[in-house]
């Protein structure tokens, strides 16, 4: 970086290393501070030191992140280890990643915001075309909320809602914005660790009211 930055009395020279946002730009700086290294983020590429914590607002701003010269010089193997490291990290081994999206078995209407689970093809409220959950996703998030297990009138969901509950599953029942069909949905965690019985539940329910 060939302009100095003002550090006290001092005029120190910076070197430029990343520029990122969100959660990889928050694992470098972690890294980093392990390491002892002295950075600043700019954001925008203009001068003025932002330092590193809760984002808030700031979560999708994009960042530079430049250390003192002579320290990159003393330390350029460690920086561009960690760089590597959470970069690969981020991008993930293709396989790998293909077989977590194959795994997140959700799917997601775009319009209507909802997270449904695969027995759907097409949303319950809008017909709309669904997509991997995984799309839907806010850039903090690792995982929905809850999941829309079935469809249906609200005599059929509030069945099945019954049977969900004496079973020790937290379901939830409610209208859709039209008003055309009631959804029942429940938490992420529980259908992770409770998936067959609760696919059990749901089809034997469905089968037993006429819902699809």
């Amino acid at each position: 970086m060939a302009d100095a930055m003002e550090t006290g009395a001092v005029a120190t020279e910076w070197t430029p290393v990343y520029t990122g946002f969100g959660t990889e730009l928050h694992l470098v700086e972690q890294e980093l501070a392990l390491r002892e290294v002295v950075f600043v983020r700019l954001e925008g590429g203009s001068a003025g030191p932002y330092g590193f914590g809760p984002l808030g607002s700031q979560e999708l701003s994009e960042y530079t992140l430049v250390v003192p010269a002579d320290q990159y010089a003393a330390q350029r193997e460690d920086i561009e280890a960690v760089l590597a490291s959470v970069q690969l990290d981020s991008a993930g081994d293709p396989a790998a990643q293909a077989e977590a999206e194959q795994d997140f078995d959700v799917r997601a209407c775009l319009a209507c915001r909802y997270f449904l689970h695969d027995f759907f093809s097409s949303c319950p409220e809008c017909g709309a075309e669904l997509v991997p959950g995984v799309e839907l996703l806010r850039p903090e998030q690792t995982e929905p909320a809850r999941v829309v297990v079935a469809a249906g009138t609200g005599v059929a969901m509030e069945a099945l809602d019954r049977r969900l509950r004496e079973a020790g599953i937290g379901s939830d029942v409610e209208e859709t914005r039209t008003g055309a069909v009631v959804l029942t949905s429940v938490p992420w965690g529980e259908l992770l660790e409770r998936t067959a019985e609760l696919e059990a539940l749901v089809r034997y329910q469905s089968a037993a009211s006429g819902v699809e």
